[in-house]
């Protein structure tokens, strides 16, 4: 607790302010402060409280008062004690404690180390003193004790404070110290002192005249009011100023020479990249010559905002002849605490010539001095790891004509005019080449295993240094060596690290500038099973509220601890999540588990929900699916099944399909191992539908076996009318078609048993398909039709608005276009279409275009369906699209654009395991390549189409490809050999009765089977 009466009385205790209440309390208290750990006979203290007037119950009023000043002295801090002893009563606190005792010591020191020949500091400790006065004495503490007490106590502080002013006054301080000299001769009027040191300010100020007024208006007074007249020491300065006597001047003072600094550190020798920030900031430092250029580097720890901030000043040192200076500000230093401005301006100063001895003692008179200082000069200042805006403020020139570099892992948000750039790690190829160098070329920049470090070390210019110094001093290690080690169990943190220095040291001290909730956050964050978070989620993880997250997140992301790839959606670097984890194993947050839970809950409800829009899911995806891995890892079976149920239709029709068949076999095994035979039954389901539709067929005939028996053994018609529609539908891309129709009725009769009409309905036009691939058209459109009645009966739109789609293909396929237009048109009048309904739409009526000879307009339409179903994450829709897009064009005879259409949905495809759209990217390229003339890559393409056609027992493509070769070898071999290929196609194109085998009839008995090309 501290004490001050060089003012208003006053406590501080924990940085709060308290105020003796009772007169009497200040009274006695005063009396003891003023002989701290010195016993105050009752006595004495009963004379002063009463003026020598004491009531007949002096001591017992004595006693209350120290009663009550004791507890709340007590109360405020258990150090302070107020004991009775021998003697009297003692106050046992430091008395540097108190603010007049802590003048005094000041006082005494200032004069022992002026009497030692060093007045700088004697200055500086007088100016530290002078802080302590803020007013009266005493104020608010009555009586004759303590008027004088008062008076004693105010001519120790005019002692002091005259003396710091003539020491000013011997230091050239003359034009500073008249206002305060003036205010202290107004306030002791009959002390001579205060006038003597202010006639010699103004004179040596140049105020000659005022000095001599000065002089008058006390001879005067002291006339006046004492019958007086002035002493000898004033009258003799009287005469002297009179006179103008040259020695009352000091001795002219020659100004220190113009220092040009240069302390710049060396430039890194192995500064790698950073080309385009390099340039970005050379760009704006030479911007706006009618203000200072400040330029701000920020970004994680171990980004290299040093390095590239040093490198940079070297580059540019030549344009600021006046000085090139290095100041470091220790934000996040490991030993040293973060720099004050006054601090920092001290060290400038000092660094320019300015003694500290001759530097104001208030920060903004500081400031102002520095400011002069570099007025029209060119100064280069670099000022490294700051803390914020507050720390670098008074530190900046004020006029143009230099330049300021700012690095700091906070963002400088509240300092105007600056120009911020933020580092994000390095390139790829620059990491590698950064690790090349610091090993001296021990790891070649085309290493394959350089690529494997870099990215261990997250591209991180810090951690790469690290790791490839520990290699640099390891003769025997190779990057391989190093790349296992950074790779082993786990724990890149450990192996990232060079002697005594690594990375976590460096990433803790950003972690201690966190305020707690920001920490806590941090280590929730560190037990976050997904790979970034938006700030809905993260109110759900925090236990906060969505306003309170977005404010946790903005300020890990203003000190670089996360980063926002996408607005409104954080994540961590790689080392930093590893060390978040760590630090949420070493110190788990309180209610991490709860946490967790929270979230996993919220992500069971929304992801459940009827209106969740599809684009939450979109972006949510990959973090549920990551949560759901964590939760069947982590002792949460149910979380992780009942998700992989509810994103079974997302990512159905988002074409996730290889991610989809591990969850729902998770889930099958979770169900399984809980003896939860219904839910077991539908997470079999879904397996089951999604290997169908990535071709997986034996898995999905293995779940769909599986769940027809449990279905069986429940009796459930519905559950096992699903299973045998879901063999048929297997057994149709087998074109294994009678198999599937058998399995098709079957699951009809089960689903008219269980009273299912949508089953029912969805099975006869499953059951159309497979029609419409045997060539049996009429039948299949009457199915369709007959399923089109049940979904109109039942009021299911969606179902007949996909029926209506399929009739409209079927018409399409036999050339009856503008029956399948009316069909299309029909469908779209159902309901307003669900986004991937829109697109398949969009699809079938460009494809209508493409076939009667609108390539354009085809066009037009496909890439509409292909924005939708980019915006809502088909990607087999998406492939569809693009090979279409890519068959138009080849239609238009634009060789190039159809190739590289094709070649985009041979990707996408492959990446889906979608084997139908290869075949057909193949295909397309294929053709594209036989058109140009370039008959080999034409066939190897053909061919390729081929094998995965047979393989997935798709008639037509095979009949493609195989009229495909058949081109190739008119032109190689000739007619003979490309007969066998036209004549299997044509069987093919027969049995399908499609079009095509009249147009492939016609060339047939053409005199000359030109190329089909």
């Amino acid at each position: 607790m501290e004490f001050r009466i060089l003012g208003p009385m006053e406590l501080w205790a924990r940085g709060e302010r308290h105020t003796p209440g009772w007169a009497m309390e200040r009274r006695v208290l005063a009396c003891l402060l003023l002989a701290p750990g010195r016993p105050v006979p009752a006595e004495t203290l009963i004379e002063r409280l009463w003026d020598d007037e004491p009531p007949s119950r002096a001591r017992s009023l004595l006693h209350t008062q120290i009663t009550r000043l004791r507890g709340r002295l007590h109360g405020l801090d258990a150090d302070v004690r107020l004991r009775h002893r021998p003697g009297g009563y003692v106050l046992e606190t430091d008395p540097e404690k108190i603010d007049y005792h802590r003048f005094r010591t000041l006082r005494a020191q200032a004069r022992a180390v002026a009497d030692s020949g060093d007045p700088g500091r004697a200055l500086r400790l007088l100016r530290e003193a002078a802080t302590l006065w803020r007013g009266i004495p005493l104020d608010g503490v009555a009586g004759t004790w303590a008027d004088r007490a008062r008076r004693n106590i105010e001519e120790d502080l005019l002692s002091g404070a005259l003396d710091r002013l003539a020491l000013e006054l011997s230091r050239h301080g003359h034009g500073e110290v008249v206002t305060e000299l003036n205010d202290l001769a107004a306030r002791f009027p009959y002390d001579e002192k205060p006038v003597e040191l202010l006639m010699v300010a103004l004179y040596r100020s140049g105020r000659s005249a005022e000095a001599l007024q000065i002089y008058e208006r006390l001879r005067r007074r002291l006339d006046d009011e004492l019958g007086a007249t002035p002493g000898a020491a004033v009258r003799e300065l009287h005469r002297r100023v009179l006179t103008a006597d040259p020695d009352l001047m000091l001795p002219a003072r020659a100004a220190p020479a113009a220092r040009r600094p240069s302390d710049l550190p060396r430039d890194v020798p192995t500064f790698t990249g950073r080309t385009a920030e390099l340039a970005a900031l050379t760009a704006l430092a030479e911007r706006d010559g009618e203000a200072v250029a400040v330029l701000a580097v920020d970004g994680m720890p171990g980004v290299g905002k040093t390095a590239l901030a040093v490198h940079l000043a070297h580059r540019l040192a030549d344009r600021y002849p006046d000085g090139h200076v290095f100041l470091q500000l220790n934000a996040h230093h490991f030993e040293y605490a973060p720099l004050d401005p006054a601090t920092a301006l001290e060290r400038l100063l000092s660094i320019f010539g300015v003694p500290v001895e001759d530097q104001p003692e208030s920060l903004e008179a500081r400031a102002g001095q520095w400011r002069g200082r570099l007025a029209g000069r060119r100064v280069l200042l670099v000022l490294d790891d700051v803390v914020g805006h507050d720390q670098i403020r008074h530190l900046l020139p004020g006029t143009p004509g230099s330049l300021v570099i700012v690095t700091g892992r906070h963002r400088l948000a509240g300092l105007d005019a600056v120009r911020p750039v933020s580092l994000d790690v390095l390139a790829p190829d620059d990491a590698v080449r950064l690790l090349s160098r610091v090993t001296a070329g021990r790891i070649a920049a085309g290493d394959p295993h350089a690529r494997t470090v870099a990215a261990l070390c997250g591209h991180l210019p810090l951690a790469l240094q690290l790791a490839g110094s520990r290699l640099l001093h390891r003769p025997s290690w190779s990057a391989a060596d190093l790349a296992a080690r950074l790779g082993e169990g786990g724990d890149r943190l450990t192996g990232i690290r060079a002697g005594d220095r690594d990375l976590t040291g460096v990433f803790e001290l950003s972690y201690r500038d966190l305020p707690e909730r920001a920490r806590r956050a941090f280590r929730l964050l560190g037990l976050y099973p997904g790979a970034d978070i938006a700030a809905a989620e993260a109110a759900v993880l925090f236990g906060a509220s969505r306003a309170q997250s977005e404010e946790i997140l903005e300020i890990l992301l203003d000190h670089h601890l996360v980063t926002e790839p996408q607005h409104g959606r954080h994540r961590f670097h790689d080392l930093l999540r590893e060390y978040a984890r760590r630090l949420a194993a070493a110190d788990p947050p309180p209610d991490g588990e709860a946490a967790l839970d929270r979230l996993l809950d919220h992500y069971l409800d929304t992801a459940g929900g009827a209106g969740t829009p599809r684009r939450w899911l979109r972006a949510e995806i990959g973090n549920l699916l990551a949560a759901a891995a964590f939760a069947a890892d982590h002792g949460r079976p149910a979380h992780a099944a009942r998700l992989a149920a509810l994103l079974a239709s997302y990512m159905e029709a988002g074409g996730l399909w290889g991610k989809a068949a591990g969850l729902h076999e998770r889930a099958v095994r979770i169900w399984r191992d809980l003896g939860d035979e219904a839910a077991m039954m539908r997470a079999l389901a879904d397996l089951a539908e999604i290997a169908w539709r990535s071709g997986d067929h034996e898995r999905a005939l293995s779940a769909a076996g599986e769940g027809l028996e449990i279905a069986r053994a429940r009796r459930d018609r519905r559950a096992t009318a699903g299973f045998l529609d879901r063999f048929g539908l297997v057994h149709w891309h087998r074109s294994e078609y009678d198999v599937a129709t058998g399995y098709f009725e079957r699951a009809l009769a089960a689903y008219r048993e269980s009273g299912e009409r949508r089953g029912e309905a969805e099975v006869l036009d499953h059951m159309g398909i497979v029609l419409w691939h045997q060539g049996r058209y009429a039948d299949a459109i009457a199915r369709m039709e007959a399923a089109l009645a049940l979904y109109e009966s039942e009021g299911y739109l969606h179902g007949q608005q996909m029926t209506l789609h399929n009739i409209g293909r079927v018409e399409n396929s036999i050339g009856r276009y503008e029956e399948a237009i009316g069909h299309y048109e029909r469908s779209a009048a159902v309901k307003e279409m669900r986004p991937q309904h829109r697109a398949i739409w969009l699809t079938n009526v460009a494809n209508i275009y493409r076939d009667t000879g609108r390539a354009e307009h085809a066009i037009e339409e496909y890439r509409r369906a292909l924005l939708i179903y980019r915006e809502i994450g088909d990607r087999r829709g998406e492939c569809d699209s693009l090979n279409q897009i890519g068959v138009c064009f080849a239609q238009l005879g634009r060789e190039g654009e159809a190739v590289i259409h094709h070649q985009m949905a041979l990707s996408l495809s492959q990446d889906l395991s979608e084997r139908f759209e290869q075949a057909h990217a193949l295909y397309g390229i294929g053709e594209a390549h036989l058109r140009a003339g370039r008959t080999g890559p034409a066939r190897e393409h053909f061919e390729k189409s081929l094998e995965i056609a047979r393989s997935i027992a798709d008639a037509y493509q095979e009949a493609r490809a195989l009229d495909g070769i058949a081109d190739v070898l008119t032109q190689t071999r000739g007619h003979a050999q490309a007969e066998p290929y036209r004549r299997r196609a044509m069987r093919l194109y027969e049995e399908l009765g499609v079009p095509e085998a009249d147009s492939l009839r016609a060339r047939l008995r053409g005199p000359n089977d030109a190329s089909g090309a």
